[in-house]
């Protein structure tokens, strides 16, 4: 939910959902209030025509004819407002009832709408039946004579039933039209944030890419809108950063380049110096001197070889040339050209590798190279009374593993072992020409090869180095 492109969506979605509601609301908070006002006016109206008839019957000889028509009357009244009407003498008894019950054994006197009538006041109100499905609304309106003196009520009754329908049609049919709206509505927005940012994420993908060094911007992006001049303003952003880096490249490529021209002059004087001093008086001082200066000499000279490396591998990137073929046979094979190399005496190696084929796409010269730095390492700090195991993992990725018995890292330093130049050597022994730049290189590879390196260990227990390689899909 936090993607450019669910924003939109919801944010277009909110847009179209928070008007309509309201507007629906509203819709049928108005009809409602409109309907019953209606009814009530007709209500009120068909009640004064029943009371004006009431009033003529009582102006004119009381007969049964008489009685029967008004009667016909007030029916003819209920059926045309689908209501009851009845009217109700001064006593609170029904005279008259549009339903036929009409005689002196019902009374309504003690209905608060009636009660009030009764007593000259009009009065309307609402009432919900004992099962509270219907709803019924009851006017009663006085019957005046000329001197204002109350001669009985004429009371309509009438259910909201047609009214309530109507609402629940309304209701229903605003959902229907809400529910398509919002359909509409996601799908357009869905189209929209697709269509906005299509560009948006291509460029993050190629910015990801440049930033692990798989590969290049592609062509700037066209048009004339805010993403295509961010997509512009990253492309002159990385060309400026792509010539920073190859002006720094070339810089220390050639500081080291001038470097080790008088370091090898001064190791060359060196040895010349300490072969006389061997022959002439071995128990010299300047003897000692001279193996200072050669040893450092030699420490500087590995330093320059290693940064020469790492500015090779950073520039190299995905531009290496790949090969494929099956990892398990590379490793195999490289372990047994790197065997030569191993300090005497040393660990004993402990080579676990799967016989099923593993194929990856890697350089492998590269590969060997992050086997032999790892695997330097590890003889370095294990005594040869221990052991060093390579073990090979196949699952979603290939996992080697290089651990070892020697005498671990501090839990301080786990996390800075890749860091360029560091290192936990602090005795400046002579067999030691650790730069702190051999696992900045392996970590470099290995991003090279679109791996991870990570790095376990416990003092006093052992180390243990892994990287992953993608399988060839």
């Amino acid at each position: 939910m936090h993607s450019l492109r669910w924003k939109l969506i919801l944010m277009t979605v909110a847009i179209v959902f928070i008007p309509i509601f309201l507007l629906n609301r509203y819709a049928i908070s108005f009809f409602d209030s409109f309907t019953r006002t209606e009814l009530e006016n007709n209500m009120r109206h068909y009640a004064f025509i029943s009371g004006e008839q009431y009033k003529l019957f009582l102006g004119e000889p009381v007969s049964e004819q008489r009685h029967q028509k008004l009667a016909q009357l007030f029916e003819r009244i209920g059926r045309e407002l689908d209501a009851q009407v009845r009217i109700i003498g001064r006593n609170g008894a029904v005279l008259f009832d549009s339903g036929g019950s009409d005689g002196e054994s019902v009374v309504l006197s003690d209905r608060p709408e009636v009660s009030a009538a009764l007593k000259g006041g009009y009065s309307a109100k609402f009432r919900l039946t004992s099962d509270r499905r219907l709803m019924y609304f009851y006017v009663a309106r006085p019957i005046k004579d000329e001197d204002k003196n109350v001669l009985g009520v004429s009371y309509v009754v009438a259910h909201t039933n047609s009214i309530v329908q109507a609402i629940r049609r309304m209701i229903m049919n605003q959902r229907l039209a809400t529910y398509i709206a919002i359909c509409c509505a996601i799908l357009v927005a869905t189209v929209l944030a697709l269509t906005m940012t299509r560009r948006l994420r291509a460029l993050m993908r190629e910015t990801r890419s440049f930033a692990a060094g798989r590969m290049p911007l592609g062509a700037a992006p066209r048009g004339g809108d805010e993403i295509a001049e961010l997509g512009r303003a990253v492309h002159r952003m990385a060309d400026e950063i792509e010539s920073r880096n190859a002006y720094n490249r070339e810089f220390i490529q050639t500081t080291l380049h001038e470097l080790k021209t008088p370091l090898t002059a001064i190791r060359g004087a060196t040895e010349i110096l300490e072969g006389l001093e061997e022959r002439d008086d071995a128990e010299n001082p300047a003897h000692r001197f001279l193996g200072i200066i050669g040893f450092q000499v030699g420490r500087l000279m590995h330093l320059v070889g290693d940064l020469r490396e790492l500015t090779r591998v950073d520039v190299e990137r995905a531009r290496t040339p790949r090969e494929q073929g099956d990892y398990c046979i590379f490793v195999r094979e490289a372990i047994a050209r790197l065997s030569a190399t191993f300090p005497e005496p040393h660990a004993e190696l402990v080579v676990e590798i799967p016989n099923t084929p593993l194929v990856l796409s890697f350089a492998s010269g590269r590969l060997e190279q992050v086997l032999a730095n790892v695997l330097e390492n590890a003889f370095r700090y294990t005594p040869p009374s221990g052991t060093v195991k390579i073990r090979v993992e196949s699952g979603d990725k290939v996992k080697t593993t290089v651990s070892d018995s020697g005498c671990g890292i501090a839990a301080s330093n786990v996390d800075r072992v890749f860091d360029r130049f560091f290192t936990t050597e602090r005795n400046q022994r002579p067999q030691d020409y650790g730069s702190g730049l051999g696992l900045a290189i392996v970590a470099s590879i290995i991003g090279n090869h679109h791996g991870n390196v990570w790095v376990t260990s416990e003092i006093g227990v052992g180390t243990q180095f892994s990287f992953t390689l993608p399988l060839e899909s």
